[in-house]
Order: structure tokens, then sequence, then C-alpha cells
């Protein structure tokens, strides 16, 4: 099995990188394939590029930037077209976020 994490921003440049680090500790503790695609609508505070640079050599994380057409809808749908795996979830970024763990790993 497979998973895209999408996560649409904007002005999370102080959040991402924990998120995302977050994101991986979780989903690596399992044997499920996946990648982790942020989709940035040109943040004035770089958050698109503080993602690039930190997680250049992590080939599981894609990051795109949307300059036109923004809207938090609109960022989900451009990620769900980017993904490439089985599953698709998605998360509105650090500030909605409590415990990230995806369904699949959730221990009850």
């Amino acid at each position: 099995m497979s998973v895209s994490i999408i996560l649409p921003t904007y002005d999370e440049s102080g959040n991402i990188i924990a998120l995302v680090n977050k994101i991986i500790a979780e989903v690596s503790k399992s044997t499920m394939n996946y990648e982790v695609i942020v989709v940035d609508d040109n943040s004035p505070d770089k958050t698109a590029e503080i993602c690039e640079k930190h997680f250049l050599k992590n080939r599981k994380v894609k990051t795109y930037i949307r300059r036109y057409d923004k809207g938090l809808a609109r960022a989900i749908l451009y990620g769900i077209k980017k993904s490439k795996k089985t599953i698709t979830r998605f998360n509105g970024g650090w500030r909605y976020v409590r415990d990230f763990r995806p369904k699949p790993f959730s221990h009850g």
C-alpha cells in the first residue's frame, strides 16, 4: 500500500519543517510507501523555499508553489493531481494538527 500526504500551506514557515518531520517520523514506523506533497500558495514568508531547502535530499518530500488560482480547496486538488500513490490524505497545515497520525497507523 502507498499513501500521498498533501499539505496545503500559506505562511507556515515557522511550522512546516516540524510538521513534515512529524509526518515522516509517524509514517516511517510502517512499511508503507509514502510521499509528502507540500502545496504552497506563494507564501510571502517563503514557506515553500524553506521546505525545499530543508528536504532537498529527501525524495519523498515534494514541494510545489502555486502563484495563481490560490485557495485551500484548489491547493488540495492540485496536490491530488500531483500525487502518485494509491491513497491520498490531506491536512490543512500545522494549525490544524494536534497529533498527526494517519488512520492506517492509529493505535486505538
